[in-house]
């Protein structure tokens, strides 16, 4: 998938635009009983068409999220004010227009590429990405309302991309591969979680029901005799620096295990490609083994870890 270009004039504007408006935590403002307006854009999604707030949706949007979720919380109490959910199909996806009383809020988006991994939380708060496999981009602000404010917000990349690249010929029999981000303690009934709290922009650490499943990938009948089978999935990760373990089933049409391993102590970084390369059908040769590598496919560093 393509990246999110994000602007450096775009992201010194939303510094400055945060700074601004932080005032003491420990100070709310008082509400007066009124309402005001609240327009937020997500920039390099949306740009300037005609009007006072006409927007054309931006393609490079289109190619990146199909959901963007806007949460407004009370930046003292952390209640949630407000939540609006857009799909891509909505003429001014990219842009949010609020009613707020007068206050001090914490204001968050959250992109997500494909929806069919992730659900919202029932409370609104979060959202949980059921099975690996998503692009997402999120980021927050402080905003003081005490008038209209118009406002614009810098999404960023929230997750690492893993690149498995399975080496031997593939099974005539194989049919699914399944992937599951573990923990490397099997007594952990917690697992990989994949929560995003929209308040924090973090990963809980322990969420009922928020740890991935298993996820399966179909294979192609093509390509059943033939070696090596390639394929990608994206894992949360926004602190930066993630470590987790992998399992990988390959299954015959009967969901009967016919090879796979489980690849430990995987190192992801936030906005990188990890790519896995190793064998999960046939026996490793002499002078294969299993390779892990961070490469610099969306950013300019590189980590090369063999073993």
């Amino acid at each position: 998938m393509k990246s999110l270009y994000l602007p450096a004039l775009a992201a010194i504007s939303l510094l400055f635009a945060c700074q601004k408006n932080v005032n003491n935590p420990t100070t709310p403002i008082p509400e007066d009983g009124k309402k005001y307006a609240f327009h937020l854009d997500v920039s390099g999604v949306v740009r300037e068409s005609s009007g006072n707030f006409a927007r054309t949706v931006d393609s490079g949007l289109l190619q990146n999220a199909t959901m963007l979720v806007y949460s407004a919380f009370d930046a003292n109490t952390r209640a949630l004010k407000r939540s609006i959910i857009k799909n891509s199909a909505d003429p001014t996806f990219g842009q949010f227009n609020d009613s707020l009383p007068r206050g001090r809020y914490l204001v968050s988006v959250a992109a997500i590429k494909d929806t069919t991994y992730s659900t919202q939380s029932v409370d609104k708060w979060a959202v949980i990405f059921h099975y690996p496999g998503t692009d997402a981009f999120y980021q927050k602000m402080i905003v003081n309302i005490d008038s209209t404010v118009n406002e614009n917000l810098v999404l960023e990349r929230i997750v690492s991309k893993l690149v498995i690249n399975a080496k031997g010929r593939i099974p005539y029999n194989a049919r699914t591969v399944s992937i599951r981000p573990v923990t490397k303690d099997p007594s952990d009934i917690n697992g990989v979680q994949g929560t995003l709290d929209y308040f924090t922009g973090a990963i809980p650490t322990r969420t009922a029901n928020g740890a991935y499943q298993a996820w399966n990938y179909r294979v192609a009948d093509s390509l059943n005799g033939k070696t090596g089978l390639v394929f990608n999935t994206y894992i949360l990760n926004p602190s930066g620096s993630r470590v987790i373990s992998l399992s990988i089933t390959v299954a015959d049409s009967v969901g009967r295990p016919i090879g796979g391993k489980t690849i430990y102590d995987i190192q992801l970084e936030t906005n990188k490609v990890t790519s896995l390369t190793g064998f999960l059908f046939d026996s490793i040769p002499a002078t294969g083994g299993l390779g892990v590598k961070v490469n610099s496919e969306w950013k300019k560093d590189s980590i090369l870890v063999q073993f």
